[in-house]
C-alpha cells in the first residue's frame, strides 16, 4: 500500500491539465476584468459624445432647452440631461469665463489699449451616467458616474 503511495506522488501524468486549469481560470478573469473596465471607458466617451452633440446642436439652432436635452437622451449609452442645459452671459477672460449680467459691460486691454464690449451668450449643456461594474475592483466604487460638461458661445 505504500509503495502505491510512492508512485502515485511520482506519476506526472495529468500535470498539464492541472496546470492548465489554473492558468485558465487566471487568464478569464483577467479577460472579463479588460472587458468591464473597456466597457466603464465607453460609456465614459458616449457621455463625452452626448455633450459636444448638444453643443454643437446649440451652436447651429440656438438655445432651446427640450431640444438640447432630447440630443442627449437620445444618444448611445442613454445618458441624463444633468443639470438642465442653460444660457448664460459671461466675458472671456485668461482663466476661462466670467458670468456676469447679459446688460453688463465686459472690458480688456489689447496691445495696451482699454476696451470694453458686451458680454457673450453662452450654453452650458450636461450629459451624465452611471456604470456599475460586472467584477468588484479594490480601488473603484460599486458604481461609476461619468458627466461631461460642454459650453459653446452662440452669439
Amino acid at each position: 500500500m505504500l509503495q502505491n503511495s510512492k508512485l502515485l506522488l511520482r506519476d506526472q501524468r495529468g500535470v498539464a491539465a492541472i496546470e492548465f486549469g489554473i492558468v485558465s481560470a487566471a487568464l478569464l478573469i483577467l479577460f472579463i476584468a479588460v472587458v468591464d473596465l473597456g466597457i466603464g471607458f465607453y460609456r465614459k466617451m458616449q457621455v463625452q459624445s452626448a455633450a459636444q452633440r448638444a453643443a454643437i446642436y446649440a451652436s447651429i439652432r440656438g438655445f432651446n432647452a427640450a431640444g438640447i436635452s432630447g440630443v442627449i437622451t437620445a444618444s448611445r449609452g442613454a445618458p441624463l440631461a444633468s443639470p438642465v442645459p442653460r444660457q448664460f452671459c459671461a466675458c472671456p477672460t485668461s482663466a476661462g469665463l466670467t458670468e456676469l449680467s447679459c446688460t453688463s459691460t465686459c472690458s480688456a486691454s489689447i496691445g495696451g489699449v482699454a476696451s470694453t464690449f458686451k458680454p457673450g451668450i453662452y450654453v452650458g449643456a450636461s450629459a451624465r451616467s452611471t456604470y456599475t461594474p460586472i467584477l468588484r475592483y479594490p480601488t473603484l466604487s460599486s458604481s461609476l458616474t461619468f458627466e461631461s460638461t460642454q459650453v459653446v458661445r452662440i452669439r
